[in-house]
């Protein structure tokens, strides 16, 4: 959401300003906008594609001049959704090569890295970037002598060694086995590597930002819907219905007229926390996404980045607790004293022992707590698990399937004396019948497996909108607690995930899913409305703060067990997640023991 094309000054959010029924002739112009824009956003993505960096070095520069060549002879287009188009391709081929090039040097960087016991199969490889048939005999020493080489030599120097051995087979200075993982990890990168891919799905979506050449009249149409929100500024109103008209597909053809709906639930942002109008939010762009079957307008706000708060300008600390059971548990307590700078970041440096030290001399009452909050995250996870499920067995009938397409390729490959790499055509006459059965049951295999990989990518999408939904509603809680005068108070840490002997744990699959930027995902989304309203956020160390009782000064593993908190000293039981957000919350004001 905080993003700023070059400008640090600015935060851009995207807010949807709706779609409504779309008529089959306007919902017709938009496919074949869509069409037209696929097609050309292809035909430029192999004009620049390489399916070897090493071997061909194609900078920003070239990709660029290319692109603009082909786009003075296209024809049949609209030339600013070309444009558009262009862009598309060469930010996406530019990205293709910088992610090519970082995995072959993050991953020699870390190749002495090992598979953690737990998350390994019977029989499965020890290391992410060994090959299996050396992992029993390579030292050590040659991987750590790589990781030293990659990280005192400059990039630059890196790609030479992977250039001098994949293109060259040259491996003069290094042992046999560091040229075969050096060789394993190019064709890790290289199996992962292809050419950007437009409209391959079904799901795929067009985005277009628009400008003026593509919003046809007089009126500038990013002036008019900034105005028209702003009507909802009224009580009285809460949806206002307008039209945008945006260019045809084909040059000089008629405006496609799309009807919006814009509401003050989604426009929420361009008001103030009084529900005053954000002079400082403003309607910046529009942008329209084009799907299969889905059509959504977009506006692009923008704001000059806020001042944050002087937190001993903040009246009240919420204090959040992100757990597993309990996805956020937070506390609202009013600062009852000032913070010294010194001592604020002296505390945000605390080692192990130094938080350890400060929890067993400092103390609160918690006679400041005004609301807590606990939202349980059972059915969330419950959710996820469901959909990890279905994409274990998806797994498994992909696994098989591909195991059935192995062996009939091999048939295939024998009977015409190819080799094992080679690609086998489609259309091919065969008059062996029991050959041609195999081939074309080897072709409806392959149908099958694309099928069955839609169905988990789907199933992939399902678990990011559960967590976007929860999360979005969980951040808007934290927010609506921290108000004007609301600083916001967290862990540095990160969530761990159950191991596989204790009775939590559901799979890989299911971890894998929560590992997926579940913590950083939630503090992302969070952080950035906290960034747009100006409520500052401090992370302050995470040792310790579970099993900590600040009325006693107690720090003890034992008080917490589960979800129960017992301190001895209190006497009485307090919910464990609770407890951690009151702890959290009250990190920073807490009081030295009296000697």
């Amino acid at each position: 959401m905080a993003y700023g094309n070059g400008n640090k000054d600015l935060l851009h959010k995207a807010i949807s300003i709706g779609v409504g029924d779309l008529t089959s002739a306007k919902l017709s112009d938009l496919r074949l906008l869509r069409e037209k824009y696929v097609e050309a956003a292809r035909t430029m993505t192999d004009l620049v594609f390489v399916a070897e960096p090493l071997a061909e070095a194609i900078d920003k520069a070239t990709i660029d001049k290319k692109l603009c060549a082909f786009q003075k002879g296209y024809t049949g287009f609209n030339k600013a959704y070309l444009e558009k188009a262009r862009i598309a391709v060469a930010g996406a081929i530019n990205e293709s090569r910088k992610r090519y090039f970082n995995g072959l040097i993050g991953r020699l960087v870390h190749c002495s890295e090992a598979i953690p016991a737990r998350d390994r199969k019977e029989d499965s490889r020890k290391y992410f970037y060994v090959p299996q048939k050396i992992e029993d005999t390579v030292s050590k020493d040659d991987l750590r002598v790589l990781e030293s080489r990659a990280k005192d030599q400059g990039p630059e120097a890196v790609l030479d060694l992977f250039r001098k051995v994949i293109l060259h087979n040259n491996e003069i200075g290094l042992t046999d086995h560091q040229a075969q993982v050096i060789r394993e990890i190019h064709r890790q990168v290289q199996e992962k590597h292809g050419r950007p891919l437009f409209g391959d799905r079904p799901d795929f979506v067009c985005q277009i930002h628009l400008d003026y050449r593509l919003l046809p009249g007089k009126v500038d149409p990013v002036e008019r819907i900034n105005g028209e929100a702003r009507l909802l500024m009224d009580v009285a109103n809460r949806k206002y219905c307008s039209f945008l008209e945006i260019a045809n597909s084909a040059p000089r053809g008629k405006a496609i007229r799309i009807p919006l709906l814009l509401a003050g639930k989604a426009l929420r942002t361009l008001f103030d926390a009084a529900g005053n109008p954000d002079e400082n939010v403003q309607v910046n762009s529009v942008i329209v996404e084009i799907g299969q079957s889905r059509v959504e307008v977009k506006a692009d706000l923008v704001r000059s980045k806020p001042e944050l708060r002087n937190i001993n300008d903040c009246e009240i600390f919420v204090g959040r607790d992100f757990g597993y059971a309990n996805t956020v548990t937070v506390t609202a307590v009013k600062r009852d004293r000032d913070i010294d700078p010194g001592e604020l970041k002296r505390i945000l440096a605390f080692t192990k022992a130094e938080a350890l030290d400060y929890l067993r001399t400092h103390y609160h009452d918690m006679d400041n707590v005004v609301a807590r909050k606990r939202f349980s995250g059972r059915r969330f996870l419950k959710l996820i698990e469901k959909h990890c499920v279905h994409i274990d067995k998806l797994k498994s009938q992909i696994d098989s399937v591909y195991n059935k397409i192995g062996r009939l390729k091999g048939i295939l490959a024998g009977y015409f004396g190819l080799d094992k790499d080679e690609l086998i055509a489609e259309d091919l006459r065969i008059t062996n019948p029991l050959i041609r059965m195999v081939h074309k049951k080897f072709f409806a295999l392959l149908v099958r497996v694309q099928h069955l990989k839609a169905l988990r990518r789907g199933l992939y999408s399902k678990i990011a909108g559960v967590k976007k939904s929860w999360f979005g509603f969980l951040s808007n809680v934290e927010r609506e607690m921290a108000g004007e005068k609301g600083a916001v108070i967290r862990e540095d840490m990160t969530l761990v995930t159950p191991e596989k002997e204790t009775p939590e744990y559901k799979g890989r699959t299911f971890n894998k899913m929560i590992n997926n930027g579940s913590k950083g995902q939630y503090i992302r989304r969070a952080s950035d409305k906290f960034l747009w309203d100006g409520i500052p956020e401090i992370a302050v160390p995470s040792y310790y703060t579970s099993c900590t009782c600040t009325i006693h000064s107690l720090v003890d593993k034992p008080m917490r067990s589960g979800e129960t908190f017992l301190c001895p000293k209190c006497g009485s039981e307090r919910h464990a997640d609770e407890n951690a957000s009151d702890t959290i919350a009250n990190y920073l004001l807490l009081r030295p023991l009296l000697q």
